[in-house]
């Protein structure tokens, strides 16, 4: 909102003749619109460049070892980080074992299907952990950024419950449970590249969860409309999925994307 010019507000405090009034208040009604209207321009051109709030590279990342290895040493490198029970026996041999360490996951499907609760039981999986293995999983994190709705907090503690003790056994392996709530993408890259390296250094990331990755550029869209090109959005998403391998690479990390598919009824636009 626009505060009244000074010039209105003493137009306004006394009595002047009506012709006077006019030619007075005419000038300062043109002068407010335009600056108005220079304002509004200078507030378009802050979010022409959506890349300007994801400078490039993020400020922790490391020289990569370039030295060749050959695609067995790869393989056997896999194989060492292990993997992240589904939940599920057969998915997991599906899967060859779970979801797999050290690289990208991408969870997709129509709305309420259930991804976000597959997350869930990753987590949970992740969590219990713990308990079996706690020399392992000594000091560990779980890093879940949330773009649609809040993190269902109670329905993780009614999958722990069955297999812990008590509330007090679920308080201490929540303390391991980062959450993030975002709604845009240059809040998505502050957390990827300054707040969740600060994490990374101090725990053991197990597992990264974004729910869901293209909720944040839909958002974006629809906020900014034709001012954010198409090209400029792939560059965006780009950006986003490049750290995330990183993180995958450099933590350890399992990272896990759920992201949604909108299904047409309508399929005549193929065939014309």
């Amino acid at each position: 909102p626009y505060a009244p010019s000074s010039s209105s507000t003493s137009a306004s405090s006394h009595l002047v003749p009506i012709a006077s009034a006019e030619s007075s208040l005419v000038p300062d009604a043109k002068r407010r619109r335009v600056e108005q209207e220079e304002e509004e321009e200078e507030v378009i051109d802050e979010v022409v460049d959506p890349l300007e709030s994801m400078p490039w590279p993020p400020k922790w990342w490391p020289e990569r070892n370039l030295k060749s290895r050959k695609p067995q040493q790869l393989l056997d490198e896999q194989n060492s980080l292990g993997k992240i029970s589904t939940g599920l026996a057969s998915l997991d041999r599906e899967l060859n074992g779970g979801i797999a360490i050290g690289s990208v996951t991408e969870v997709y499907g129509q709305a309420g299907c259930g991804k976000t609760n597959f997350c869930l039981q990753l987590i949970v999986d992740v969590l219990l952990e713990k308990i079996r293995n706690p020399d392992v999983y000594d000091k560990f994190a779980i890093y879940y950024i949330a773009t649609e709705g809040y993190f269902p907090l109670t329905r993780i503690v009614e999958m722990l419950e069955p297999h812990t003790s008590s509330r007090k056994e679920i308080a201490n392996l929540l303390q391991f449970l980062f959450i993030e709530k975002i709604q845009t993408p240059s809040e998505l890259w502050h957390v990827l590249a300054n707040k969740l390296p600060v994490v990374g250094e101090q725990y053991t990331m197990k597992l990264v969860i974004v729910d869901s990755i293209a909720s944040v550029f839909r958002v974006l869209g629809e906020m900014q409309g034709p001012s954010v090109s198409v090209s400029d959005r792939a560059m965006q998403m780009f950006r986003v999925s490049t750290v995330l391998k990183r993180v995958a690479a450099e933590y350890n990390s399992a990272v896990v994307c759920t992201n949604q598919v909108h299904v047409s009824s309508n399929l005549n636009h193929f065939f014309n």
